[in-house]
């Protein structure tokens, strides 16, 4: 196997690992992993646009625009029209959407430390520039 082909597998076998347990961690609170995330997103960008989650977390639009209806529908998110641009979907966190990132963060936060607790400073320092280096539009004309 080329070092190439190695890093894509290891980077797949751990971005499944860490749906699984993202999933697992905000489960008993009836969402999935990807709903948490544009809560949270919503939660910490203010109004966010359903465009920006996408790119922000390489999420194909018919997932989030999925997971956005199944989050209104429980509550936890509104949507609205931007005013400045009627195209965009401007997302806002509600109250009860609140409660439900305040209720996960502290599991989140516990595994975080654990699992990134493995590395020291320097090296998670290093994994992050590295991963940040890896570009997700780096190689798209390669394919």
């Amino acid at each position: 196997m080329t070092p190439e082909t190695q890093l894509v597998v290891e980077l797949l076998r751990l971005g499944t690992h860490l749906v699984r347990t993202g999933t697992r961690l905000v489960a008993q609170h009836g969402i999935s992993q990807q709903q948490f995330v544009i809560l949270k997103a919503a939660e910490e960008r203010g109004p966010v646009s359903q465009k920006e989650v996408c790119s922000a977390f390489v999420y194909e639009r018919s997932n989030v625009s999925k997971a956005v209806r199944q989050l209104s529908a429980k509550g936890l998110l509104t949507k609205a029209r931007s005013p400045a641009d009627g195209r965009v979907t401007l997302l806002e966190i509600t109250p009860a959407g609140r409660e439900i990132v305040a209720a996960c963060m502290p599991a989140f936060e516990r595994w975080n430390q654990a699992w990134a607790g493995q590395l020291d400073a320097g090296e998670l320092a290093r994994a992050v520039a590295l991963l940040r280096k890896l570009d997700v539009n780096g190689a798209r004309d390669a394919v």
